[in-house]
Formats: C-alpha cells, structure tokens, sequence
C-alpha cells in the first residue's frame, strides 16, 4: 500500500511541476518585447451629409506592432486597432498616404505602431450624393390556373420609393426593380411583401413594398343587338346596313362582365375606303383592353347604296 501511495504523490507532484513551469514560461513570453505584424481594420469617417463615398476600402490592412507579448495577444485577437481615414477633407478623387500616425490603439495597452509594410496611399473616391423618388417597376410573372386569369398592372404599395446615393449612379436610374417573382397555377387574388433592389452604394426607403395581384374567374357574356355605326360615309349617299344591329361575344373576369353594358362596346363599319363592288364588310369591334372578343353574329355586314345615289 505504501507503494502505490507513493507513487501516487508523485505523479501529482510531477504534473504540479511541469503546470508551474509551463505558467512561469507564459509569464515570461508574455513580458517580453516584441515586434509583430497584424492586420488593421479600416474605417472611413467624417464624411459629408451632401457626399458618399464610393471606392471600396480595403476592409483591412497590414500594420507592424511593437510591444509586450501580452498586449500584442490582446491586440491581435481581442481588442483590434483601427486605421481610421478623416474624410471631411475629400471631395472627389483623392491618394490618402498612409502613416502610423492614422493607426488609433485601444486604451490600456502598451504597443506601439511601427510601419505599415507594402502600401503607402489608399485611393478614395467621393461622390455627391443626390436623392430623388423613383418609380417601383414590379419583375413579376403571373400564370393562372385554367379558366382563370390576373390582371395586366400588378399593383405595388407604395408605387415609388425614396433613393439615396451617388450622384454618378442614381441619376441614370428611371425606376427601381422589385426581386423577381414567378407564380404558377394562382386561382386567387394575392398580396405579398417583395424586396427591392438597387445597385452597390444606393440606399432606398422603404427597402420592402406590397405586391398585389388581382385574379379573378374567366367567364363569356353575350351581348345582343349593338347599334351599329358608320365611319366614312360618302357624301350624298344614303348607306343602308343588313342588319344594323350586331351580337358581340366576349371573355374576359367575371366581374368585369358584370359590369358591361352595350354602350360599353363600339362597332362601326369603316367606309374610308369604299369600293363599289364590294357588298360585304367586317365590323371593327372596340372593347376594353381587359375583354376577349370571341366572335360576333353575324361575321359580317352587307352595305349598300340606294339606288338613284349611283346615278
């Protein structure tokens, strides 16, 4: 027993050592001075409200460092410095030279920059800024179940949105795109929150609008007996129309067909260019750009000319 107790002490004892030792040795690297290179976050500040910035910065870059090892670990991984470029100078194109002066280190810990390796000036570029209110152009596609069909203005709330940025790149917009949408197979009116989208730099306001897409039921309606009307009548002559009344078939939303009535629709005969030897004529039906015409009864209209109009 007295063995394995011993033994036991000792293994214990063995790894208290080499802990205290590797501790001492921590202390030890971490009180002496070193030079190291570490990788600096850049920061753009102090720019105009009338302007924005429109180079990419880099979003870091290489500093050398000299201090105690402990405060280059905390530097490195805990508490970075930050290479802070004061813009409110810039106008518009502008070689920022770099130097250790611009490198801001957190407080309370004792390291000093050194250089900045490899690169002595960053290009910024600032623009004016420009705002304005842009129109909202819907990407959408709409397929309708069968029998079906979606209304041909897909509607958006708000219809315009604020734009902010530069100048060089909101001037030449004229709308601004939603993402795109594809619906298949819809049989119901739809309302939906889509994205917007601009370009790198340009910020708009609201980022989100409401889609609405109106569907409605297909559906035929027949209307009987619409007047018909003469357009380029000769002088002097009397036109006689067989019949002068016409049946006009449409397909279009069922709550569109509702609403029609036969002043709704307009059909003539055109006689612009009348040919005497021509009797039969084609009706030109004017519907509301929402209707299908499906066919009329009859398909065409016999004109002719009293008699003595000829003589």
């Amino acid at each position: 027993m007295n063995f394995w107790k011993r033994f036991k002490s000792d293994w214990y004892i063995r790894v208290y050592m080499i802990l205290l030792a590797v501790l001492l040795w921590v202390v030890v690297v971490m009180t002496q001075v070193y030079e190291t290179t570490v990788n600096v976050p850049v920061r753009a500040l102090n720019i105009g409200p009338d302007k924005i910035l429109v180079s990419n910065l880099p979003e870091t870059i290489p500093a050398r460092f000299s201090g105690q090892g402990k405060d280059l670990f905390v530097l490195n991984y805990f508490r970075p410095a930050h290479l802070e470029l004061d813009l409110r100078v810039v106008d518009q194109d502008f070689d920022y030279p770099l130097h250790t002066g611009l490198i801001e280190v957190p407080a309370g810990l004792a390291v000093e920059p050194l250089v900045l390796p490899g690169q002595d000036v960053i290009p910024v570029s600032v623009d004016d800024r420009l705002i304005v209110r842009l129109p909202i152009a819907p990407d959408v596609e709409v397929r309708t179940r069968a029998g079906y069909i979606a209304g041909e203005i897909v509607l958006v709330n708000p219809d315009s949105v604020t734009v902010s940025g530069p100048n060089t790149i909101v001037s030449r917009m004229r709308e601004v795109l939603t993402q795109e949408r594809i619906y298949v197979g819809l049989a119901d009116s739809l309302t939906e929150e889509v994205e917007l989208l601009a370009p790198e730099r340009v910020d708009l306001y609201p980022t989100t609008v409401q889609l609405n897409i109106v569907v409605n039921r297909l559906g035929e309606r027949n209307l009987e007996r619409i007047p018909l009307l003469i357009v380029g009548e000769p002088r002097g002559r009397q036109i006689i129309l067989e019949p002068s009344v016409i049946d006009v078939r449409v397909k279009g939303p069922s709550h569109r067909l509702a609403q029609l009535t036969s002043d709704s629709v307009r059909v003539w005969i055109d006689l612009t260019r009348w040919d005497r030897e021509r009797r039969d004529y084609t009706p030109v039906i004017d519907l509301p750009d929402d209707l299908e015409l499906l066919d009329t009864n009859p398909a065409t209209i016999r004109v002719r000319l009293e008699v003595d109009s000829w003589e």
